[in-house]
């Protein structure tokens, strides 16, 4: 990952405050400031990077889409994601070879998706719900990526999704 990275993660909105994307703009102009002024934070500007964990990881997976759709995907040296909710692929894929957590667990996340949707039926594939389903041209911009999880992840499926896109 490399010597001396400044991680970074700030407060961000959450709803019902906003639906999404905001939150991902906020933290992507958060990330363009440190980058434009990093004197008057003593950091080395190619050496921001961005974490996230749960939930922040999925606000961190979104101004990572953001910052990279606008061509400033090199602003982050890395994001680093700790067990992120990323997507709707727990309630929306469920099969047998999947655990019997996602039948239990796949409604619960999903009303919490809820809230950060304005129309969840109109927004299922919208890269700007779900980062995840950014387009290949967008992913080639993303930042690198390092993801943290453990053996009884409930989103290890999906890190590891979009870990292979990546």
């Amino acid at each position: 990952m490399g010597k001396d990275i400044i991680y970074v993660f700030p407060q961000y909105r959450r709803p019902p405050e906003i639906r999404q994307p905001e939150s991902f703009k906020d933290i992507a102009k958060v990330v363009e400031f440190l980058y434009a002024h990093p004197k008057d934070f003593g950091i080395d500007k190619t050496k921001i990077g961005m974490d996230g964990a749960s939930g922040a990881g999925y606000v961190a997976s979104g101004a990572g889409m953001i910052l990279s759709e606008q061509g400033k995907g090199h602003m982050l040296k890395n994001i680093m994601f700790i067990f992120p909710m990323l997507d709707d692929t727990m309630w929306t894929s469920y099969n047998a070879a999947n655990w019997d957590f996602d039948k239990i667990n796949g409604p619960v996340f999903k009303s919490i998706f809820n809230l950060h949707a304005t129309d969840m039926e109109k927004q299922h594939n919208d890269p700007h719900m779900f980062p995840t389903k950014m387009s290949d041209e967008v992913m080639k911009n993303y930042p690198d990526s390092v993801f943290h999880t453990v053996e009884f992840d409930l989103f290890r499926r999906e890190q590891r999704i979009f870990a292979e896109r990546l």
